[in-house]
């Protein structure tokens, strides 16, 4: 039975290395200034002399630039693995409610740079040129660096594994592919940032429209 079993196996794993194809790529793209609209939150009430609100003024542009790997499942459908290098920067805005001598402006805005790999895994499928993909986006925090640890009281509290999902379409001309994906995170901006315990989370979650460019081998 067992010996049975093993052949049943390994002919269906045989049938399907035989009808499968696996392809290669490589993949940039760009994802244009975003302000979100989002409502501030007002933090360190317990200080009232140095209580703000905090919001975010815009997320500057993003680049990304890996490769991908495919598994065509039949004509029409596909699995897509892709691992891309992500960089952009996010600008937060400070207004303090009180004035102080002891400020030179009681509007500031400090800067957050993050660099991250996203891990798309996604199921598509084939429309005659076009191409329709959605899944999830795994991704790991590789550096983040923010402008308000200079304030007293700030603390970040980014997991370095997070995860979102995206959806999209591109048009293949041969070996090229242009596309237009659209992601949003399942974290909220702020999030991570406590000030004095406090979170700053802002209820809204972060999303990108990425213009990508892609070559399958």
């Amino acid at each position: 039975m067992k010996t049975y079993l093993t052949l049943l196996v390994l002919a269906i794993l045989i049938s399907i290395q035989a009808n499968a194809q696996f392809s290669f790529g490589i993949k940039g793209g760009a994802a244009p200034v975003v302000a979100p609209n989002t409502n501030y939150t007002i933090a360190n009430r317990a200080v009232p002399v140095d209580e703000f609100t905090f919001n975010i003024s815009d997320v500057k542009n993003s680049f990304y630039l890996g490769g991908y790997t495919q598994y065509n499942l039949d004509a029409s459908f596909f699995l897509r693995g892709e691992a891309l290098y992500n960089w952009y920067e996010i600008d937060y805005l400070v207004n303090y409610t009180f004035e102080s001598r002891f400020r030179s402006s009681d509007e500031v805005t400090y800067t957050e740079e993050v660099h991250r790999i996203d891990l798309p895994l996604s199921l598509g499928a084939r429309i005659g040129t076009f191409e329709v993909v959605s899944g999830l986006v795994p991704r790991l925090i590789v550096k983040n660096e923010n402008e308000m640890e200079s304030l007293s009281g700030y603390a970040d509290e980014m997991k370095t594994l997070q995860l979102g999902f995206h959806s999209g379409i591109g048009i293949n001309i041969q070996q090229v592919t242009v596309g237009m994906t659209y992601q949003m995170d399942f974290q909220n901006y702020g999030a991570h940032i406590r000030f004095r315990g406090e979170s700053l989370d802002l209820q809204n979650r972060p999303s990108r429209i990425i213009f990508s460019l892609g070559y399958q081998f």
